[in-house]
């Protein structure tokens, strides 16, 4: 695929913002993710009055938003929500191919943030040489770069970031639990772009509804484990 193509593909998505049926943007992802670290408490109390401590899915995260959202009148977050439920449920026969689990073995091996960046930036440019029509290799390629986006928007908002999490950390902040946390949030990055390759296969609305079913549950796991173990030992 060659530097045109890549451009007509932004083309779309960017255009495909500015049509009613399809409305997710990068910021969206970033939205929800911030509501669940600014309701950490309500998130426990859902979850424990239905008997859960942990192992959350995105359908349990998205069922609370849903609920919580429309108590507390977000009904911005309401929508996304919705919408990114309605995404993640097509994509869940998606089987994206033996390309797909190669990109994300490199993904899974970055130890911190940079190198994730470093190791999107480099598939990005692999994908882009390739020159094909072929649906699942634009679908990647698509996917690189809409997950690329969600993790700077990310970065900038401080999703990524333990200092975002700090008042659930109690007065036992040492480097131990902090680079801890470092590690679960990068894993709830590597689930962004997990989550973004595979809804690009509908579209690239489908990228961003992906990595906000596959971001949330991590997301809400992490703000949960803080929540019930303020100081955990490690």
């Amino acid at each position: 695929m060659n530097k045109l193509s890549i451009f007509f593909l932004a083309v779309l998505f960017f255009s495909a913002q500015l049509n009613a049926e399809v409305t997710l943007t990068i910021q969206d992802h970033t939205k929800v993710m911030k509501f669940l670290i600014d309701h950490p408490v309500a998130l426990k109390n859902w979850l424990k009055s239905r008997g859960r401590a942990g192992n959350v899915s995105s359908e349990e995260v998205f069922n609370f938003i849903s609920t919580h959202a429309g108590k507390r009148s977000s009904t911005e977050v309401l929508y996304i929500v919705n919408k990114a439920r309605s995404l993640n449920r097509r994509t869940r026969a998606i089987n994206p191919g033996g390309n797909y689990n190669d990109i994300m073995q490199k993904i899974q091996s970055a130890r911190n943030l940079e190198e994730l960046r470093l190791i999107l930036s480099r598939e990005k440019n692999r994908i882009s040489r390739v020159r094909t029509r072929n649906r699942r290799i634009i679908s990647l390629s698509m996917g690189l770069e809409i997950a690329s986006q969600i993790i700077e928007d990310g970065i900038a908002n401080g999703i990524y970031s333990p200092d975002s999490y700090a008042a659930f950390l109690g007065r036992k902040r040492t480097r131990g639990i902090w680079n801890a946390l470092k590690d679960e949030l990068l894993d709830t990055a590597k689930h962004d772009v997990a989550g973004a390759i595979i809804g690009a296969f509908i579209g690239p609305e489908g990228a961003v509804g992906g990595a906000i079913a596959a971001s949330s549950a991590s997301v809400a796991e992490v703000v949960l484990d803080l929540v019930l173990n303020p100081e955990p030992a490690y």
